[in-house]
């Protein structure tokens, strides 16, 4: 409950007996206000309404001179030279006419007394008054108009004239507008009120006071015929001066005019405002008095009052006080009772404190957290060592409940804390983690014991001591551990991959070399036969491709893991790379007596790739196909379009891929058999190249498979692109004519290189095709060479001692013009990469082949190179 100061109620008091005497002045202020507004309201009305009158009777008395004047003999007789004189004397005599008019009912001008007889006739003026009266019989009345001749505003009582009921003249008369205000200022207006009449067009007619100023125009308050204010009682608005009013109208029943009568808001208003101003001053002045003498009638009684309760703190603190004076009999009394029960609390509560003091040193100077909380959680007391550990001030903590501070991931054991100790009564202890307003946590062991009151739990008391060292050690050296048996892990684990890389590369390099060497030795024994010659040497050709493939894996991996893979892009159709790769292995399918199907959708639409790249994952794909699918097995290809992209199957009936080597297919150097007693070679590189030459070309690849001995399926899905180039239909594999005898006849060739048994060969090659053949093994002897007979044809190696054979081409290049003509440059090298080619050929070289190379595609080259007559070289 709210509590006020004895002077407060003794205010409250007098406002009480105050307040209604004034709020009653204040009604009947505004009542006494209210009924003036509405005698203001009555008169404004009966004042319209009076005005109406009036000027309705000027009317009719217009109306009724007119009808005077057409029963004149002169106009029955059709005189209407002496009906001219009747008028011009009529309006003379009558008060605010201008003219008097006659015209027929068609509307043609017959007569008009402001113009002298017998001039020109002139239109009838004003229309709409003049139909009205002629199609209703009836008189009728215009609004304010401005006169032909005379340029004043006037306004046209018409009457239509009969004679034996049929309708032969109308007879009307020009009246001025002053007329009007004359009848407006007859009505005794209060000062500052105004009066006007206003036309059925909300035109003025007449005005009171400012006649002049407003006649002809537009009225302010919005009065017409078709306005929108038409129910009783006064309206609010604004004048032609933009002053306020209050205006009552009322309508004229003769001429469909309206009287409107104003009076400015302020002059309504003012009075009520005045005595409302009197009555509130008043009324709070007379307030502020009353309060005054409370306030000072008030300080009897308060004074001692403040005087106890002060004598009631000072006891309380210790401190030695008085008995204060009053001349209140029942505060003296209330004095004595305080005074001996302050002295007997303040002794309490100083030993009490003295007390808490002691224990609040101990507590506050532990090195554990010691906190006191109810069975919700609720902290009552928290000590310093508490409040550091969860990061937050005493205030905030005794705010707040225990599990507030328990990180998400401990919280259920923090509920379990309370819970255990209320329903079995025993000491809990738990490791939690306390979160920090910054997010950092601290490690506490935390122990909660009930304390009891009458037998049951009332609160409990919690102790935690910080434990984040000893835990941050003990992650540590779990991590340590962790780390060290991982990283043995992997060690044991590169060095077996190592060792099994390096066994399965000694193994599939020294196979092909071993049947090299047994071959050559058949061969140095000059056997007879022609059978086992043929056979010999397809052997060792074979087996030296099978070196060059195996070495040309390790490079292509080798540039893909450093980045310096390049790719020729290009829009392509696979329908061409996929049957160059089919025809490619053709031959060893029939061999294995496989059946080798396709299916390629001819409108699948080109993608952007490189030819050369995506044909050796093909030819990649395809012979894994022909490994490991037996004697009798199918392999299909199939090529659709599915989506935005194309895809490529490939499906075969081998043996299968192991559900847990499958998601490892594509990793290197991974086999699904890398025993001594594995069946097939190779060293676990060909699907890691096709992986990774497809991501380049920013397609997939995954591979299929249903177990071991039931087939695999690889598919793979490429972006197909708008551009329409479509690469040529067929194979894109070099179609190579076995040369004919003597193909090279006179031709000069100079081959250098610096292995003889190399130079050698190809010297033996070239010149059984008929071609002039010196040999150089460096650069120097090659120039020397070149000066005795300047060779057609440069075949040369690039790696040599000492000058180089970019060296050597560029010297060439230079003595060409003075020695008679371009030499065709062929390098012959074992720097077989895409930067070597592309170095290769902008030194100056026509034609780029990598070393090891087949004798008949080499010829077939060069025939080539020479058949160009413009001898253009590659494409760098």
């Amino acid at each position: 409950m709210k509590r006020f100061s004895v002077r407060a109620h003794l205010i409250i008091l007098v406002l009480a007996a105050v307040l209604p005497v004034v709020v009653f002045s204040g009604w009947l202020a505004l009542s006494i206000s209210g009924e003036r507004r509405h005698a203001v309201e009555r008169e404004l009305q009966d004042t319209a309404r009076g005005l109406a009158a009036a000027v309705d009777r000027e009317l009719n008395n217009t109306v009724g001179t007119l009808k005077i004047l057409s029963g004149s003999r002169n106009l029955e007789r059709r005189d209407f030279s002496l009906f001219y004189g009747d008028a011009r004397r009529r309006v003379e005599t009558q008060r605010g006419w201008m003219a008097v008019t006659l015209a027929e009912p068609d509307g043609r001008h017959i007569l008009n007394s402001f113009i002298p007889y017998g001039d020109p006739p002139e239109p009838v003026g004003e229309r709409e008054s003049f139909a009205r009266a002629v199609s209703s019989g009836l008189p009728a009345v215009s609004g304010v108009q401005v006169g032909p001749r005379s340029g004043d505003p006037a306004y046209l009582v018409r009457l239509p004239v009969f004679r034996d009921v049929a309708l032969l003249y109308v007879l009307s008369a020009a009246v001025s507008p002053g007329s009007l205000r004359d009848i407006l200022a007859e009505q005794k207006l209060p000062k500052e009120w105004s009066a006007s009449l206003v036309d059925a067009h909300g035109r003025v007619l007449a005005q009171y006071p400012g006649h002049a100023e407003a006649v002809g125009r537009r009225s302010a308050l919005a009065v017409t015929a078709g306005g929108d204010m038409k129910g009783p009682g006064w309206h609010q608005g604004a004048d032609a001066q933009g002053r306020a009013v209050y205006f009552a109208k009322a309508r004229m029943g003769t001429a469909g005019w309206t009287a409107v009568v104003a009076v400015p808001t302020a002059v309504v208003e003012n009075p009520f405002w005045r005595s409302l101003g009197t009555v509130v001053m008043g009324g709070v002045g007379f307030l502020l008095l009353s309060v005054l003498a409370a306030t000072i009638l008030g300080r009897r009684i308060t004074r001692p009052l403040r005087a106890l309760s002060a004598s009631a703190y000072d006891l309380c603190s210790g401190r030695m006080t008085t008995h204060p004076l009053s001349p209140v009999s029942e505060i003296h009394a209330m004095a004595d009772a305080l005074l001996n029960a302050g002295f007997q609390r303040a002794e309490g509560e100083r030993t009490l404190r003295d007390r808490e003091q002691r224990l609040s040193a101990i507590v506050d100077r532990t090195i554990a957290g010691i906190a006191q909380v109810d069975l919700e959680g609720r902290f009552t007391l928290a000590n310093n060592r508490l409040c550091e550990m969860v990061g937050r001030p005493r205030e905030e903590v005794l705010v707040s409940r225990l599990d507030q501070f328990i990180s998400p991931e401990d919280s259920p054991e923090g509920r379990r804390l309370l819970t255990d100790i209320t329903e079995s009564g025993r000491s809990q202890t738990r490791e939690v983690r306390l979160l920090r307003p910054d997010g950092t946590t601290v490690w506490a062991s935390v122990s909660v014991s009930s304390i009891s009151a009458n037998g049951q739990p009332a609160f409990a008391i919690v102790v935690a001591l910080d434990i984040t060292d000893r835990k941050r050690a003990e992650a540590e050296r779990s991590e340590l551990l962790e780390r060290e048996r991982r990283a043995r892990a992997d060690a044991e684990r590169a060095n077996r991959a190592k060792d099994e890389f390096l066994a399965t590369l000694s193994h599939e390099l020294r196979t092909p070399l071993n049947a090299l060497r047994l071959w050559a030795g058949v061969l140095r024994q000059r056997p007879l036969d022609q059978d086992t010659l043929a056979r010999g040497i397809d052997t060792i050709d074979r087996n030296a491709a099978l070196q060059a493939q195996l070495i040309d894996d390790l490079l292509d991996i080798s540039r893909i893991a450093s980045g310096k893979l390049r790719l020729e892009l290009g829009p392509i159709e696979l329908q061409a790379v996929i049957e160059s790769a089919v025809e490619t292995v053709r031959a060893t399918a029939e061999g294995k007596h496989l059946t080798l199907a396709r299916a390629l959708d001819p409108d699948v639409g080109p993608v952007l790739g490189d030819a050369t790249r995506l044909q050796q994952v093909m030819w990649n794909l395809l012979s894994n196909a022909l490994k490991f699918t037996p004697v009798g097995g199918r392999i299909e290809v199939r090529l659709r379009r599915r989506g935005a992209d194309a895809e490529v199957t490939i499906q075969d009936t081998g043996q299968g891929i192991a559900p847990a080597l499958l998601p490892h297919i594509f990793d290197r150097f991974r086999q699904g058999d890398s025993s001594s007693t594995r069946p097939q070679g190779g060293l676990g590189l060909g699907l890691a190249i096709a992986r990774q030459l497809m991501e380049l070309h920013h397609g997939t690849i995954r591979a299929e498979s249903s177990g071991e001995g039931r087939g695999s399926t690889f598919v793979l899905t490429l972006p197909l692109t708008s551009d329409t180039r479509a690469w040529p239909r067929g194979s894109t594999a070099l179609e190579l004519a076995v040369p004919g005898a003597e193909v090279l006849r006179d031709l000069v060739v100079l081959v250098v290189d610096d292995d003889a048994d190399a130079r050698e060969a190809l010297a033996v090659s070239l010149a059984r095709l008929g071609a002039r053949v010196s040999t150089a093994a460096s650069v120097s002897e090659a120039m020397a060479e070149a000066a005795r007979r300047w060779p057609h044809v440069l075949v040369s190696d690039i790696g040599m001692p000492g000058e180089d054979g970019i060296s050597l081409i560029g010297r060439v290049r230079r003595l060409e013009a003075e020695r008679g003509g371009r030499v065709r440059a062929v390098a012959l090298t074992a720097y077989a990469g895409e930067e070597d080619r592309r170095r290769i050929i902008g030194a100056g070289y026509d034609l780029h082949v990598p070393k090891p190379v087949n004798t008949a595609t080499f010829i077939a080259r060069l025939v080539r190179l020479i058949a160009d007559r413009a001898g253009r070289p590659e494409r760098p």
